[in-house]
């Protein structure tokens, strides 16, 4: 029997067999750098265990942080996660942060030439924010080819920028236009030339 059977064991009697624990019970427990969570159901004898990992491996803890939404975007993506089937907003949040992850780590390690539009959606109401994209994006007019600007709602804007040039200059207006405040999302669409 693994080291691991035998902790999902050792959890699992923990929460079957005492009589003065709630009728659902979850228990977590840390075991080889990873979070073993357990949950027992006594009316329905069920019992689930998951391991938490990220990149393939076990995490070596679980850190709480505090994150700030517009009433609207939490709105909104508290509907968007019921659908898709979400328990709750810590996995889907966890989710969408390791897809922004992923997508920047890959814009960060391309190399060479690179072709694409940067989708730019913006609040022009943000005090400066227009002609600070301007003055960015005048900045990199050497791989600036075309700009489209397209009035989405009274606030709202979405720009596609056509950009061709090297990754690390590419990378370097992608990430000035996207610190901006003001800016609500950043989509990068490359390929390599």
């Amino acid at each position: 029997m693994s080291k691991i059977t035998r902790k999902i064991k050792e959890v699992k009697n923990i929460t079957q067999f005492n009589p003065i624990l709630p009728v659902k019970l979850q228990v977590q427990s840390i075991y080889k750098g990873g979070l073993v969570s357990a949950e027992h159901n006594r009316e329905d004898k069920s019992f689930m265990t998951n391991f938490f990992t990220y990149n393939g491996r076990f995490m070596t803890k679980i850190v709480r942080v505090g994150v700030t939404f517009p009433p609207d975007l939490l709105k909104d993506f508290d509907k968007l996660i019921s659908r898709m089937g979400y328990e709750n907003r810590s996995k889907a949040i966890q989710d969408a942060v390791r897809m922004f992850v992923s997508e920047k780590k890959w814009l960060h390690e391309e190399k060479g030439a690179q072709a694409g539009v940067l989708m730019l959606l913006y609040d022009h109401e943000v005090k400066g924010l227009g002609s600070a994209l301007t003055d960015v994006q005048h900045h990199y007019a050497h791989i600036i080819c075309s700009t489209m600007h397209i009035h989405l709602s009274e606030r709202d804007c979405l720009e596609a920028i056509a950009i061709k040039g090297d990754a690390a200059e590419v990378r370097r207006l992608s990430d000035e236009l996207s610190a901006k405040r003001g800016v609500k999302l950043l989509k990068t669409m490359l390929i390599s030339m």
